[in-house]
C-alpha cells in the first residue's frame, strides 16, 4: 500500500492540485493518517521556482499543528474510543504508559522532539490531549517541531533533488536525526540576516 500511495503522491505532486493535497495530508497525518506529506511535500519543493519551498515548507506546518489539534482533542475527550486504537496501531501502546511522566516533566521537549524526528507525531499529539498538555506549549513545541522539520526536508529536497527523498524515506532513524540537526545548523547560516 506504501508503495502504491507513494507513486500517486509522486503524479500528485505534478499537478495542480499536488499543494493542497499536501495540506490536507499534513493536517490528517498529525491525528490519524499513516501516510506522511513528505512523498508530495519533497517533489514539489524540488519543483518549486525560486523561494517557494519556504511557503510549502510552511503552509505545510500550519496544516500539520492544526491537525495535531485534532490529536489533542482525540487524547483529551476521545482517548478509549479512538485514541487507543490509533495507538495500538502504531505499536505505540508500552510507550504511551511511560510517555505520562515524560509529559508532565518535560512536555516542551517531548512534543518539539516529537514533532521534529520521524516518529509518528500523532502519537504525541494524542499524548498531549491524554495527559492534558498545556495547549500553549503544545502550539510552541509543534510549531516548532514541524517547522524545522518542513523546513529542512524542503530545503533538502529543493537542493539535492529526488535523492534527497530516497534518503529521508529509507535510512534509519538516528543518522536521518543526525542530517536533520545538521541541516538544521546549515539553514540557520544560510537565512542569518
Amino acid at each position: 500500500m506504501l508503495e502504491k500511495f507513494k507513486n500517486w503522491a509522486l503524479l500528485e505532486s505534478q499537478r495542480k492540485r499536488g499543494e493542497y493535497l499536501t495540506y490536507a495530508i499534513a493536517f490528517i497525518d498529525s491525528s490519524f493518517f499513516p501516510i506522511t506529506p513528505l512523498f508530495l511535500l519533497a517533489p514539489l519543493a524540488f519543483a518549486s521556482e525560486g523561494r517557494k519551498w519556504i511557503r510549502l515548507a510552511l503552509l505545510t506546518t500550519l496544516f500539520s499543528v492544526l491537525g495535531g489539534y485534532l490529536g489533542y482533542i482525540i487524547g483529551y475527550y476521545f482517548y478509549e474510543l479512538i485514541g487507543r486504537p490509533i495507538i495500538e496501531f502504531f505499536n505505540f501502546s508500552e510507550e504511551m504508559a511511560r510517555f505520562q511522566e515524560l509529559f508532565n516533566t518535560y512536555a516542551f521537549w517531548a512534543i518539539f522532539l516529537g514533532a521534529f524526528v520521524p516518529i509518528p507525531y500523532k502519537v504525541f499529539t494524542i499524548g498531549s490531549g491524554l495527559f492534558q498538555t498545556n495547549l500553549f506549549v503544545f502550539t510552541l513545541a509543534s510549531l516548532l517541531g514541524r517547522g524545522i522539520r518542513f523546513l529542512v526536508i524542503a530545503y533538502l529536497s529543493k537542493r539535492f533533488g529526488p535523492a534527497a527523498l530516497r534518503i529521508l524515506l529509507t535510512m534509519p532513524r538516528i543518522p536521518l536525526i543526525i542530517i536533520f540537526v545538521g541541516a538544521l545548523i546549515l539553514l540557520t547560516f544560510i537565512f542569518r540576516p
